[in-house]
């Protein structure tokens, strides 16, 4: 059986009633209203809406730039506060898998763009 068809049929009745989502956990769906928070994450996915910024790692006795740490930051307009903020919220609305590689596409996207020296280095 084909997992997408699967998933397909069993959204299906959900096309047709306004503001419930299909929310799948554990290979079984549910419905549920989307809250403020579910949406605004899926806005940021929607729109890969988030900011890389660069830490250098430097090493102290040389000042030489090993490389830069990648930092993400949330959107200037949106109800999440910090980055601590944004990925809590994504991993209350099971978007945390997501999220992080939104965050680690733009980040490899933009070390590469600036044409950084060094090495990349990411959090997970």
């Amino acid at each position: 059986m084909n997992i997408a068809s699967t998933r397909s049929d069993a959204i299906a009745p959900y096309a047709t009633r306004p503001g419930l989502l299909p929310c799948w956990q554990n290979g079984t769906i549910s419905e549920s209203v989307p809250s403020e928070q579910s949406c605004a994450i899926e806005k940021v996915l929607r729109d890969q809406d988030v900011t890389t910024v660069f830490q250098p790692i430097v090493r102290l006795n040389s000042g030489e730039i090993l490389g830069y740490e990648a930092l993400t930051r949330p959107p200037a307009d949106s109800t999440f506060t910090s980055p601590v903020d944004l990925f809590a919220a994504a991993a209350q609305c099971g978007a945390l898998t997501r999220l992080d590689l939104l965050c680690c596409g733009k980040a490899i996207a933009n070390f590469l763009r600036l044409g950084l020296p060094g090495r990349l280095f990411l959090n997970m």
